[in-house]
């Protein structure tokens, strides 16, 4: 194994949430005419923002987790 972590056997850090809560993602002209959005596992509100910048898609899909599920179930309904 490669890296400094596998010589002392360190546990991975833990995955850390709300690390995008502040980017507002702003979609180039050229992408809003996209016919297909793969939203990946972000907040709702987020992934909200990007479907309303595409013009006419196709087909979206939303990546979720159980946290935003339990926590921001309102918002991921508003998808």
């Amino acid at each position: 194994m490669k890296g400094s972590r596998a010589k002392t056997r360190e546990p991975r850090p833990a995955a850390e949430l709300n690390v995008v809560s502040a980017f507002q993602p702003v979609l180039p002209e050229t992408y809003r005419e996209t016919p297909y959005l793969f939203l990946a596992n972000n907040p709702p509100s987020l992934q909200l923002s990007i479907i309303e910048q595409a013009t006419h898609p196709k087909l979206i899909v939303c990546d979720t987790m159980d946290f935003w599920i339990n926590e921001e179930r309102e918002a991921l309904e508003a998808l």
